[in-house]
């Protein structure tokens, strides 16, 4: 999988990184993983890093997102 996550209690950070080619899907199952991570809270500060890939994401995934993050 082209894009991964790490949490840092310490800085109170969540990373992600992608490096290639990164599709909603994709997205969608991190998201999934992360929300079930102990570590992870509301609140966190975000940083993606994409310097090496690229998220390709479409406009017709917005209501996919949309439900995934209301609930």
């Amino acid at each position: 999988m082209p894009i991964y996550y790490d949490i840092s209690p310490e800085l109170d950070l969540l990373l992600y990184n992608v490096e290639g080619e990164c599709n909603a899907n994709e997205y969608f199952d991190l998201y999934h993983r992360i929300y079930a991570d102990e570590r992870r809270h509301h609140g966190m500060r975000v940083l993606i890093d994409v310097l090496h890939g690229e998220l390709s994401i479409e406009l017709s995934h917005l209501h996919q997102a949309t439900a995934l993050f209301v609930s």
